[in-house]
């Protein structure tokens, strides 16, 4: 498709990019969940190839510098998005290559042949830990094979944020965000400090008991058969996960369909895909929230935070502009969904499931711990990142990143993964950000409506209400209304601490 000669006005603009969104998760969600098996995917994005264009990031840019108050940030969302897409165009070729390469790759283990993209399941649920080790020497092979395409995906995206942006990829992202990302590092760094000692002590104590491994001895290969929980499964059936989803809702006084405006596609069809996702296709009025029903904790806390973005995108006010109720931000969406899936480590809600009576204290040390991990790997990661994307020279940053994982985490990352587990766009921030609103709306909930606050219509009521500024609340509006500050982790420090009393 031929490319406008001239570029769009900022309104014919979002109108496109409404209608772009809308085909595009209409058409994820058919696909994903198994109701067509071919995808128009690619005709759609060549329908709409005018928008990943740098003549329509700069159409938005330049009205956004004359812009102020609340058109700033309705142009600032609308230009996040047409970036966002620019982005994926300019890699997109690299990325088909890198998928392609991972779709056909196999692992050798003990003369049987494991999909790569099954591989990490297969950790999950391998008692044996040579295979394990097997296993992940299998994956340590295939990162190798796909680094040199990620790092020519890095490379590219460097480049085009240097001619978005002068100060480089690290500052156009923290321009896109609106945080001083160094500045960011410095509060994670605070919170893997203050976290570390219960942190050790309890790893430490899981490692010997589960695995009878010393802490030092600890391997990716090991965690997600150490951390999944896979003796609790049963306590939380495939069965009852709609159910559960519906009591949370209805407990908060919330109708589960925010009156027909969120659809649950809870088949358990061929072909679908076993992540919960959300599909906003037209926001508020048609939400889709699909599930492949899976027993276990993990499954069923996937589920509530799908759940509860799903709720925050139906309950936005409908007469607001597209820019903001389809491209909110990404940050205050996550925190809705973590206050959905969180209820999950609430200790009430726990001892109020009689399926749990005879092990709840073993499954709540399970889940704190998985819980202070992956935070504390997800806060490792960016500070890592903030070294990958500091300058366009990679040598030796693969060992960087397995000596800040072993520093920080007391596992050992194998540096052929340095990439594969990294993030280019900083969602890494933006993840923690929505950690730590929830951390402090959970907090001003409990203020507000009592310790039962999940028990309480009136805290629903409160809910809608902060959902139906959809995109027009950015980060910063959000920790405002919830008396927090930016660069301020203690909340989600707080959080963690109060999990292992």
């Amino acid at each position: 498709m031929k490319r406008r000669s001239a570029p769009l006005a900022t309104e014919e603009l979002g109108k496109r990019c409404e209608a772009y969104l809308e085909a595009l998760n209409r058409e994820e969600y058919l696909f994903a969940s198994g109701l067509k098996k071919e995808t128009d995917l690619p005709d759609i994005e060549a329908q709409y190839a005018d928008l990943a264009s740098p003549e329509s990031v700069m159409a938005v840019r330049k009205a956004l510098e004359k812009a102020t108050g609340e058109p700033a940030l309705r142009l600032l969302n609308l230009l996040n998005f047409l970036i966002d897409l620019l982005m994926e165009a300019h890699v997109a070729p690299v990325q088909n290559r890198f998928y392609a390469l991972q779709g056909k790759a196999n692992l050798k283990i003990q003369k049987k042949s494991l999909p790569f993209r099954k591989s990490q399941a297969a950790l999950a649920s391998e008692p044996d830990r040579l295979v394990r080790l097997l296993i992940g020497s299998e994956q340590h092979r295939i990162f190798a094979r796909l680094n040199p395409l990620l790092l020519d995906g890095l490379r590219t995206t460097h480049d085009l944020s240097s001619k978005l942006n002068k100060g480089g990829h690290v500052a156009l992202c923290g321009r896109r965000l609106g945080v001083d990302l160094k500045g960011l590092g410095e509060a994670a760094g605070k919170l893997l400090s203050e976290t570390r000692e219960i942190y050790v002590e309890s790893m430490e104590r899981a490692a010997r008991q589960r695995l009878g491994l010393a802490l030092d001895d600890l391997r990716r290969e090991d965690m997600a058969f150490l951390l999944g929980g896979a003796e609790f499964d049963p306590q939380f059936p495939a069965s009852s996960m709609a159910a559960s989803a519906e009591g949370v809702q209805r407990n908060l006084g919330l109708d589960p369909t925010a009156g027909g405006r969120i659809a649950y596609d809870l088949e358990d069809r061929e072909g679908k895909s076993h992540r919960s996702c959300t599909y906003p296709i037209r926001v508020p009025e048609e939400i889709v929230v699909a599930l492949r029903p899976k027993a276990g904790h993990s499954a069923l806390r996937q589920f509530l935070q799908q759940v509860g973005e799903g709720m925050h995108r139906a309950h936005t006010d409908a007469s607001l502009p597209f820019e903001f109720r389809s491209l909110a931000v990404p940050s205050v969406i996550q925190s809705s969904g973590h206050l959905f899936g969180r209820v999950l480590l609430d200790k009430d809600y726990l001892a109020n499931q009689p399926s749990l009576s005879s092990n709840l204290d073993a499954l709540r040390q399970s889940l704190a711990l998985k819980e202070i991990y992956f935070i504390r790997l997800l806060a490792t990661q960016f500070r890592y990142e903030l070294i990958l994307h500091s300058d366009d020279s990679f040598e030796r940053k693969d060992v960087i990143f397995s000596d800040m994982i072993q520093e920080h985490c007391c596992v050992r990352f194998a540096p052929e993964a340095y990439l594969f587990f990294t993030d280019f766009h900083f969602h890494s921030a933006v993840y923690l950000r929505g950690m730590i609103l929830e951390s402090l709306l959970r907090k001003r909930l409990k203020e507000r409506f009592g310790g039962k606050w999940r028990m309480k219509k009136e805290a629903g009521g409160f809910l809608r209400d902060l959902w139906r500024g959809g995109g027009r609340i950015s980060h910063s509006d959000a920790l405002e209304r919830l008396g927090g500050r930016e660069y301020d982790f203690t909340p989600l420090i707080e959080d963690l601490k109060t999990l292992f009393d």
